[in-house]
């Protein structure tokens, strides 16, 4: 019971937090100087087909990457539009510790909610830049240093995992057979952490990896293609240059409208989600207690 009140704590603290993030966000919107063009009901519609199926498709993402923590699928779609526009709103990926504690306390697996919130960003990324290193390849362009600097960490990361089991073999035998020290136990104690969470990314990503990737491919395609319906019917001659820097303004290197308009979007529809959601099963669940448990 005490663990229920501690989550039900957390729980409404980021949900207060994101309300005076939004409340904040809506009064700088509205008296920004940001001009946007208006678009007619046809682009409109397109904008909103387009974060709808943006966000089933990430929806079963994640899905995806948690199977194997037997998590019901109702239960994932309450948890992740409960998540998703506290994610939306919070700076520095603050939204997304609240998603990985929302898992975490269901599933009881902090880590394994932790690696696969991770993971699940991992690879939108990885996406996100493959159609950027594609456009500015069919461009001519060179790419931007922060550009280059990620995609480096990113191979950084791929490296350090697929190292990790020669390195952890190596250092692991070197300690047993050194002599006992205080150190040595520390150490390795730091290994077998290590190891622990190796294996949780290894049970998310095995099998599934190239799954999740094609699936945030799908993903920025839908949200690039309905974006660039929308500037076109707002009489908006397109280009490249524009395409890379609607891409750019989704990595926090440059500043858009267009991409406004589609988390404004976005931040409407997840909200909306979540109210009904939480709404409906509110009623479903009002002769069954295990229904609304651990939300």
């Amino acid at each position: 019971m005490k663990r229920h009140h501690i989550y039900e704590c957390i729980n409404w603290s980021f949900i207060f937090i994101s309300i005076g993030v939004l409340v904040h966000l809506m009064h700088s919107f509205s008296s920004s100087a940001m001009n946007v063009d208006d678009t007619n009901v046809f682009g409109g519609g397109i904008v909103v087909a387009g974060v709808i199926t943006v966000y089933l498709v990430k929806m079963l993402r994640l899905y995806i990457a948690l199977s194997g923590t037997r998590i019901p699928f109702r239960r994932h779609v309450l948890l992740f539009f409960k998540t998703a526009p506290v994610s939306i709103l919070l700076p520095f990926k603050l939204g997304d510790v609240y998603r990985m504690y929302c898992y975490g306390y269901y599933i009881r697996d902090y880590i394994r909610s932790a690696v696969t919130v991770l993971l699940d960003r991992f690879v939108d990324t990885l996406a996100l830049l493959t159609v950027i290193a594609f456009v500015f390849f069919h461009h001519g362009d060179s790419s931007p240093l922060f550009l280059s600097l990620l995609i480096l960490f990113l191979v950084f990361l791929l490296t350090l995992y697929f190292a990790f089991p020669t390195f952890y073999a190596y250092w692991n035998k070197y300690l047993i057979e050194s002599e006992a020290h205080r150190y040595t136990i520390v150490m390795l104690e730091c290994l077998a952490s290590f190891k622990n969470v190796y294996q949780s990314i290894q049970s998310v990503i095995k099998g599934r990896f190239l799954t999740l990737y094609f699936l945030s491919l799908i993903a920025w395609l839908a949200e690039l293609g309905c974006m660039s319906v929308v500037m076109i019917a707002s009489g908006i001659s397109l280009d490249t240059g524009m395409v890379i820097r609607y891409l750019e303004s989704a990595l926090g290197i440059d500043i858009y409208s267009y991409q406004y308009i589609f988390a404004i979007t976005s931040l409407v529809i997840t909200i909306g989600a979540a109210v009904i959601l939480y709404l409906f099963n509110g009623v479903k669940g009002a002769s069954n207690d295990e229904t609304v448990n651990n939300l």
